[in-house]
């Protein structure tokens, strides 16, 4: 009865071994996004009204710092630049904008536009119709495919809408590793 174990016996015993194998592996977690803050603004023209600290939307602190679209002269604001990672690798960015509309019941859409390193790329258009702070995302992944290309990264608002009192109080690049 001892011995050496045959048929279903080896191969019941050769099942086990390999799944408690596996099971003992470790498991390496998923990498955690970065965030990457609004860390700088740079003034060309524009025609937005500032409140609170420079740059305004480096926080989420709601109406004591935001940008405020209010006048139909200037389509747009110079730009934002951001934190910089020290990360290997890029596998996914989104912009995260966090905004809201003074007034109930009104919209407001803007372009926003991102710098890669070399070239302004359009993103896509934003639009506030809600009078409490919202969180809008974007994936930029196909224009900040690199991680030069995130730590050269540039913000720029453009084109607003005609109805004006749309507000951004944050701003920021979420990066995961590869």
């Amino acid at each position: 009865m001892g011995g050496v174990p045959r048929g279903r016996d080896l191969m019941s015993r050769r099942v086990g071994l390999r799944y408690m194998m596996q099971s003992m592996r470790k498991v390496a977690p998923a990498p955690a996004a970065v965030d990457l803050p609004v860390t700088g603004f740079v003034l060309a023209s524009d025609g937005w009204t500032k409140f609170g600290t420079s740059p305004w939307i480096d926080s989420n602190d709601g109406d004591a710092s935001y940008i405020q679209y209010n006048t139909g002269d200037v389509i747009l604001i110079s730009y934002f630049t951001f934190v910089s990672t020290s990360l290997p690798s890029v596998s996914k960015v989104e912009l995260h904008l966090i905004a809201r509309h003074t007034v109930s019941g009104a919209a407001m859409s803007w372009r926003a536009r991102l710098w890669d390193g070399s070239v302004w790329v359009d993103n896509g258009i934003f639009t506030v119709e809600f009078t409490s702070w919202r969180e809008l995302i974007h994936d930029v992944s196909s224009i900040l495919d690199t991680v030069a290309k995130v730590n050269a990264a540039r913000l720029q608002f453009t084109d607003p809408s005609i109805i004006f009192g749309g507000r951004i109080t944050y701003a920021y690049l979420r990066v995961w590793p590869r």
